[in-house]
């Protein structure tokens, strides 16, 4: 087998180019190449991220080439990126890595970077820091506090082989804590233990991801867990199809870019069902340690993207949700997974998978440095109940949205954003087959049947420090029964128990050193719900907080 993997290193090495590492969507650089994209200056495609660190640093290269139209803001963060991808920079502009052996331990460094252990010769480099944070919120006259700690690394084997791996340990304490993040768009959480006080309340929860992959010049492989958000919305964990609100899950990948108007993506998730198999309980002597397994559950998705110009990009893909065992049909990644389906289940929907379909589109406005954007996401398509004039498109999603950069003052964004789900949308009949994994669902964090409004403004003062001010309108109905979907009518979106959630955000965000920031926030929410099961009480009617966190080598997005 090494053999094998030798031939394959051999047979690519006159195609190789810089190794891969994707670079976490939590990196603020990713804020600033979007930027200067909307503005003209480089070209960057957001329907799929992460980026990997190479591109990144190809980008900042060709913005420093246009250092002229940058403010002084705007060339003080490039520096401040730069340090951060220095050793990806200058292997592009040298074309080799350096004979010479580095060895640096929690130090600037050569490149003006903190780190905790740096390490790089012609063969192998590794990059490691150590993550720490500390926040704490008053809410309701109680304090609230998370603390967490762990390490983050990545690095490269010779030109082929790029890997990252990421550990987290989370501690949080106080009287109202959010346990499991359902309506939000927080990340979801898998509780590993808890503990209940006279007063108070804490539980810790731990992230773990890590990822390798192998390149060559028109594509990666990468095998990992970690996050892969699929397509455009400017608003934390709102993409449609593939989203962070979903704990991270292991996956196989593929992305080709064979020509630079062609881009192809391909992933192949296990997903977590959190149904029992009951086929598999073992019995034990021991009460309460009976052991089972999970029905397995996976996704196949894949999405192709197509430059009809310089800024005018159009993107379709599918996806398949299925279960019980892995299905070869859908580990080909051109394949047709809807017609494959049919072929799997034959005459009979019963034994088939759970398939969704999807479009996005974006265009760039330079000239007033704008962006709009849309995503179109349909869960239950008949092409025959269409031509008969009956609910042929039963479940859809769809994302408008825009930003404007500079719109008033120099250094601001303006990001405006809708999304509306109708119901059914991620939901089957069959359970193990719904478009979700911890039960969080893989898209849009509201999840179906419901809408939200999204404004952010956000102003940089200086480098490294902006103010973000947000505003979100949500309104959510009844979840429904699946039997619903096969009836006529077919319900309208935000049918039944409405819920109303209006929400507003000031966040004060300063980036001290590369991946250490400061945050200062404020919260404000007003909600009401009819369903008295579904929200719990402390959160409704009005609501304020203010807190702060201080972390490193780890950020949360901003709202």
């Amino acid at each position: 087998m090494k053999y094998i993997f030798f031939f394959i290193v051999i047979l690519l090495s006159p195609v190789i180019k810089p190794q891969i590492v994707y670079e976490p969507i939590t990196n603020s650089v990713y804020n600033f190449l979007e930027r200067q994209s909307v503005k003209g200056l480089i070209t960057v495609h957001s329907e799929v991220k992460p980026f990997p660190r190479v591109l990144i640093a190809e980008k900042l290269i060709e913005i420093r080439k246009k250092k002229t139209l940058l403010s002084k803001i705007e060339m003080q963060d490039l520096k401040f990126y730069e340090n951060d991808f220095a050793d990806e920079i200058n292997s592009l502009d040298k074309g080799q890595t350096p004979d010479s052996t580095r060895v640096e331990y929690f130090t600037f460094g050569h490149n003006n970077r903190l780190r905790a252990f740096d390490y790089k010769d012609s063969l192998f480099s590794i990059y490691d820091d150590f993550v720490l944070g500390y926040s704490a919120e008053r809410f309701q006259g109680s304090t609230i506090t998370h603390q967490w700690g762990g390490f983050s690394l990545y690095g490269y084997i010779s030109n082929f082989i790029g890997f990252s791996f990421n550990y987290k340990d989370n501690t949080e304490s106080g009287k109202y804590l959010d346990d499991r993040h359902n309506f939000t768009p927080l990340t979801g959480i898998n509780i590993t233990n808890s503990k209940i006080g006279n007063s108070s309340y804490s539980f810790q929860h731990d992230e773990v991801n890590a990822t390798v992959t192998a390149s060559w010049q028109w594509g990666t492989f990468s095998f990992g867990k970690d996050f892969v958000n699929w397509g455009s919305s400017l608003s934390p964990a709102s993409q449609l199809m593939l989203s962070s609100k979903t704990p991270t899950y292991p996956f196989i990948e593929l992305r080709i870019n064979p020509v630079s108007w062609l881009r192809f993506s391909y992933i192949h998730g296990w997903l977590h069902s959190g149904l029992l198999d009951s086929s598999t309980i073992h019995y034990s002597p021991v009460q309460g340690r009976q052991n089972y397994i999970q029905i397995p559950k996976f996704i196949a998705a894949h999405f192709l993207s197509m430059d009809l110009t310089k800024n005018i990009t159009l993107s379709l893909g599918e996806s398949i949700i299925y279960s019980e065992r892995i299905e070869p049909l859908y580990l080909i990644p051109i394949m047709f997974f809807r017609i494959a389906d049919h072929y799997i289940s034959k005459d009979s929907s019963n034994t088939g998978s759970n398939a969704q379909m999807f479009g996005d589109f974006s265009i760039k406005v330079p000239s007033i440095r704008g962006k709009f954007y849309s995503t179109l996401f349909i869960d239950e398509l008949s092409l025959t109940a269409v031509l008969d004039n009956k609910n042929g498109v039963s479940s859809i999603g769809y994302t408008l949205g825009g930003e404007v950069i500079d719109p008033v003052i120099e250094n601001s964004a303006l990001v405006v954003e809708y999304t509306r789900l109708s119901p059914f949308v991620y939901m089957n009949s069959n359970i193990a087959q719904t478009f979700t994994s911890y039960g969080y669902p893989l898209g849009n964090w509201i999840g179906s049947n419901g809408d939200i409004t999204y404004i952010k403004y956000s102003q940089n003062l200086m480098r490294g420090l902006t103010v973000n001010l947000w505003g979100n309108y949500v309104r959510k109905g009844s979840i429904p029964a699946p039997i619903q979907q096969y009836e006529l009518p077919y319900p309208s979106t935000l049918f039944g128990l409405r819920k109303i959630q209006k929400e507003f955000g000031f966040e004060v965000c300063y980036e001290i050193v590369n991946n250490g920031w400061y945050k200062l926030y404020y919260n404000y929410s007003n909600i009401s719900d009819q369903d008295i099961n579904r929200t719990p009480s402390y959160l409704l009617g009005v609501n304020k907080s203010i807190g702060f966190s201080i972390s490193y080598a780890y950020n949360t997005l901003s709202r």
